[in-house]
């Protein structure tokens, strides 16, 4: 039982923390999702499995993989490498809310994928090593 609080809340806190952030960013500061020729609902459904794949996929590789000695940093650092390649992934398929593709664009673009997918790995880091550090103290009582 340990282990699912340990792997299981930073997974949904970063899934929940990284859409957020897009609908903000998407939402709140760029309008683009006006531009959205599909049913919102559907969007925002899609988009809430793709968060959750990939805030699965930043669980298990920030706390399996060891760069540094805090997770938190193992989190932006893994974060900002998946942001990076999700980002190529989307540009490559051709996913995006504009058809402006200058380079100035793409750099904007993706520099917010690297940042939005950072803080997501970075509450995957903080948050495994809390529940890791309180179920330490558990088994010590």
């Amino acid at each position: 039982m340990k282990w699912r609080r340990r792997y299981y809340r930073p997974w949904l806190y970063a899934s929940l923390m990284m859409f957020v952030l897009s609908y903000i960013w998407h939402g709140v500061v760029l309008n683009d999702l006006s531009e959205i020729s599909y049913s919102p609902v559907l969007f925002y459904f899609l988009s809430a499995i793709v968060y959750l794949f990939v805030g699965l996929v930043l669980t298990i590789t920030i706390t399996k993989l060891e760069i540094h000695k805090k997770k938190w940093v193992n989190g932006i650092l893994i974060g900002s490498v998946s942001g990076f390649f999700i980002y190529l992934i989307a540009f490559v398929l051709g996913v995006s809310f504009s058809s402006n593709s200058a380079l100035e664009h793409v750099v904007f673009d993706i520099t917010w994928q690297m940042i939005e997918q950072s803080f997501g790995g970075m509450l995957v880091g903080y948050f495994y090593h809390v529940y890791r550090e309180m179920d330490k103290a558990k088994a010590f009582q």
